[in-house]
């Protein structure tokens, strides 16, 4: 392979761009400013940045940016606002606190390399569309600062490698192939010192400055460094680090052998990490296209662009799963534009066709780059009830439109250090919502993110003894989509105790009985959340107990009950106004109702339902129901 390699690259050289643009798509990008609106925006947007910065004499900041992560509330885990004018005061936008420390102002400074980074690749991109010559030198005078400082920046302190511009080597390997793709763009504008700084006082030294602390894996960092790699090999014309991206134990190969699971999820099993992954990747195979290795026809990237899609409920919104940022959004069409222009796939063009009629607004960079006239086909076919066995969820679904039912029962791998506790929890979709969510997770800086997100308790399934489950892969124990009913099974979960959860869909609602049996007496928790305001069918008293650990006391405002009687819950939501989600609980002697303000999104304090039982072993058996607004 590596001898393939340089054979294509004995070949004439290059002329650039030929990263992730050509001139061919120059041509076709100035085109469609005389076809399509969406164009025309695209490049005003790209224009009015490199306008604001043409004639900047401003210089980036030589400090080392901070990691993203911190950049989050410490009180309700909200990412805070970056303001420009304000290095060292960093504002909530959900609870309005001002948070101030070298740990925020260092996340601020990452901002603002990134600040410079867009403004390079607006400026070089519009050189090439534009021809004006002054933008082009703008964009190389940034990038040349940066070459000319770098050995200057400290090595950073992690938490993955490190990095110099940026704290870790994974935020310096993205941050990498953004300085790429803008010195592509405006190579023509760099003078030879320029150009030979560039290669040897940025592109090799932050090459090797990414890979000296990581020892790689099968993961989404390593993608990046693959990535990052390969893409200066291709600048370069350099096949031993097109070669150090692509082969051996942890290359772009197998990364896509190991790391994809059947149906297209990559193995950490968050959709957020999904994305972030395939963009990585994303960036690695365009670069190959170009230099005329195919990788981008590889399946099962395809099977990852038109995962979000058939993952989503009803409304298009995909589940928050393990560690990622709460989204009620509809997914992302530039990966299915670009992946369109690669393959033709007529699948793809129906999943296009069906999120600009649900309201996405067709425009945007790749879309810019790649998108022509969407051909005329088939509607695309919204998935039925299915076990996706790679996320592990088993999918169910009834009804279209308004009328659209669908639940979700989680029971899959863990998914590494970015998984969550959570086996056995219940997702519910109805009134045109997601009404029993994934809260995803807050910033990893933020105490929230260890004390509540990413515990069992922030999840709607059983807690056993207060504690958070064990890392584990649950099974699947029967699905009849026919029926729409389907049963998993957690034995390691909680060491002792059998958890098994079936549910089975009725006409307007489910059933859903959640069985939990060991041999200890210990206080078992059934908890769910939903966005509305709580009401149960008994008087609540203030309810006074000591938290058992940082994740109990989140809740705030409890109120509670005994009660021996049939237990019905129900949250009014605000939209549809007055509509309702119920829940009933078979009665069960001694069962504990309590009612409590926590966290349910990063930034929102939501109602939270906790009923416990004092047993070792008991069924939990609900009936949940959609109603319309009460008379």
């Amino acid at each position: 392979m590596t001898a393939t390699l340089a054979a294509l690259l004995l070949l004439a050289p290059m002329p650039h761009p030929n990263l992730f643009y050509d001139a061919g798509d120059i041509a076709r990008m100035k085109a469609r400013l005389d076809r399509f609106e969406w164009a025309r925006e695209a490049f005003a947007s790209v224009q009015q940045t490199a306008d604001a910065w043409v004639n900047t004499t401003a210089e980036p900041p030589l400090q080392q940016g901070g990691w993203s992560h911190d950049y989050a509330c410490p009180a309700d885990g909200a990412r805070l606002t970056f303001r420009l004018d304000s290095p060292h005061r960093h504002r909530c936008p959900a609870c309005g606190q001002e948070w101030e420390g070298p740990t925020f102002d260092a996340t601020w400074v990452s901002h603002r390399h990134g600040d410079f980074l867009d403004a390079a690749r607006n400026l070089a991109l519009t050189w090439q569309i534009g021809g004006e010559r002054r933008y082009g030198l703008a964009a190389a005078r940034i990038v040349d600062w940066y070459a000319q400082h770098y050995a200057e920046f400290p090595e950073g302190r992690g938490p993955v490698g490190k990095g110099r511009v940026q704290s870790q080597s994974l935020t310096e390997a993205s941050w990498l192939i953004g300085i790429l793709d803008a010195a592509d763009l405006a190579w023509d504008c760099f003078t030879p010192a320029q150009q030979q700084r560039l290669e040897q006082q940025l592109l090799r030294p932050g090459e090797a400055q990414c890979w000296k602390y990581y020892q790689g894996g099968i993961h989404n960092i390593t993608c990046w460094h693959n990535a990052m790699s390969s893409c200066v090999g291709y600048f370069l014309g350099d096949p031993a680090l097109i070669a150090k991206g692509r082969a051996g134990k942890i290359g772009l190969e197998q990364q896509l052998a190991q790391g994809v699971l059947p149906d297209g999820m990559w193995f950490e099993r968050s959709l957020g990490y999904h994305n972030y992954t395939l963009s990585a990747l994303s960036s690695h195979v365009e670069a190959a296209r170009r230099h005329g290795d195919p990788l981008h026809q590889d399946p099962r990237l395809l099977r990852m662009v038109t995962l979000p899609l058939r993952l989503a409920f009803p409304n298009l919104v995909a589940p928050s799963l393990n560690d990622m940022g709460y989204s009620n959004g509809l997914p992302a069409a530039a990966p299915l534009e670009r992946a369109l222009a690669w393959t033709g796939d007529p699948q793809l063009a129906a999943a296009l066709r069906l999120l600009y009629a649900s309201g996405v607004k067709r425009g945007g960079q790749v879309t810019w780059q790649y998108g022509e006239d969407l051909p005329a086909g088939d509607a695309w076919q919204p998935p039925g009830s299915e076990n996706l066995s790679g996320t592990g969820l088993a999918v169910l679904r009834q009804g279209q439109g308004a009328a659209a039912l669908c639940a979700m029962l989680e029971y899959g791998e863990h998914g590494g250090g970015h998984g969550h506790p959570d086996k056995l929890q219940l997702l519910l979709y109805g009134h045109g919502q997601v009404l029993l969510p994934d809260p995803g997770t807050a910033g990893y800086g933020s105490p929230i993110h260890s004390e509540w997100f990413k515990t069992t308790a922030a999840h709607n399934t059983v807690v056993v003894n207060h504690a958070s489950q064990k890392a584990t892969t649950g099974k699947l124990r029967h699905f009849d989509p026919a029926a729409g009913r389907a049963v998993a099974v957690s034995d390691a979960a909680y060491p002792g105790f059998h958890l098994e959860r079936a549910v089975q869909l009725l006409p307007d609602g489910l059933q859903d009985d959640f069985t939990v049996s060991g041999q200890t007496v210990v206080d078992l928790d059934w908890f769910a959340r939903a966005p509305g305001k709580l009401t149960v069918n008994l008087p609540l008293e203030p309810l006074s107990e000591q938290p058992a650990n940082k994740t109990y006391a989140r809740l705030a405002d409890l109120r509670g009950a005994l009660s021996d009687q049939p237990i019905v819950a129900t949250w009014t939501l605000a939209k549809p106004a007055g509509a309702r989600l119920e829940v009933t609980m078979r009665a069960e002697p001694g069962t504990q109702v309590a009612v409590a303000r926590a966290p349910g999104v990063p930034g929102q304090a939501w109602d939270t339902l906790r009923l416990r039982r004092t047993t070792a072993a008991t069924v939990f058996s609900a009936t949940w129901r959609r109603l319309p607004a009460a008379p």
